[in-house]
């Protein structure tokens, strides 16, 4: 047998392993994928009328799992978030010139090469691309779902997102609800800079907390900005309201660069380095102090 021969065979067989691989990962989340969770949902006598709304995400909900692992990886580099974010708001058809903002145009022609593989881009005349989905108005919905896919998968439990319940006294939905460790967890995505978060969505954050009453919850900005220039400020305020009210609970308290907690359960965390570095550090913290208090 030929030297090339033999080389594509074992091409063939690593994108084969490769396949396996990624079935395998998609297998093991789908049995995990909800059963716990849904009962300690139950639990706190709420019931789930919608979650998971892949009609809201950049990438087709038939995507291969080899094809859906390639997308959740590139997903991890903030470029390639601000590239999709910034797709979004392009008027279509658009060329690779035209997303240049926040990457060069040799790294924005080699992201939608990759997202034209995902059918998130189609392809055009003239070097042109369009959106591959129709009515994607914000990138918010595939933020949440990556973030609920890396609970699934860095952190070996099952999660969902874009949450509605019925009969809550809060309106709008949870972003994202997991079962860590036996621990529910609820967080709110933004993918908004700071500047755009305002006082209201920060009270919501609370309402929900004590509507949901999860055992951890996370306020997450996906932004390497300061959080203490506003956000932190904004939280400063709610909690004084809320001690003016009784609340016994603390102020936030810097727990690492750019991420606060507050009575090592609620915490505040920007992007900042790497996403799923940051929200390790808090949930080690989180059993931490749990064991030791």
């Amino acid at each position: 047998m030929k030297i090339d021969q033999i080389l594509r065979e074992v091409s063939y067989l690593r994108s084969q392993l490769e396949e396996l691989r990624s079935r395998i990962d998609a297998l093991e989340r789908s049995f995990s994928d909800g059963s716990l969770l849904h009962r300690r949902i139950k639990g706190r006598g709420l019931k789930i009328y919608r979650r998971n709304p892949e009609e809201r995400l950049l990438i087709p909900p038939d995507l291969s799992p080899q094809l859906t692992t390639r997308f959740y990886e590139k997903m991890k580099k903030y470029s390639f978030r601000l590239f999709l974010r910034d797709l979004i708001k392009t008027e279509t058809p658009f060329r690779s010139q035209d997303l240049t903002k926040y990457c060069s145009s040799r790294v924005a022609e080699e992201y939608n090469r990759f997202l034209t593989t995902t059918s998130t881009v189609v392809p055009l005349k003239g070097n042109r691309f369009r959106l591959g989905r129709t009515g994607i108005w914000s990138f918010g919905p595939t933020l949440e779902w990556f973030v609920s896919e890396m609970f699934q998968r860095e952190f070996a439990c099952p999660a969902t997102f874009g949450v509605h319940f019925k009969e809550t006294d809060v309106g709008g939905d949870y972003d994202v609800l997991a079962l860590w460790e036996g621990r529910l967890v609820y967080v709110e995505v933004k993918s908004s800079p700071p500047k755009s978060i305002e006082d209201q969505e920060v009270k919501t954050f609370f309402l929900r907390i004590y509507d949901f009453i999860p055992d951890v919850a996370f306020f997450f900005n996906d932004t390497h900005l300061r959080m203490m220039d506003k956000v932190i400020e904004i939280f400063k305020r709610e909690m004084g309201k809320r001690r003016e009210e009784g609340s016994l609970m603390g102020p936030p308290e810097k727990l690492a660069d750019e991420i606060y907690h507050m009575d090592h359960w609620i915490y505040i965390l920007n992007s900042k380095r790497d996403i799923v570095g940051n929200f390790r550090i808090c949930l080690r913290d989180h059993l931490r102090e749990s064991r030791n208090s």
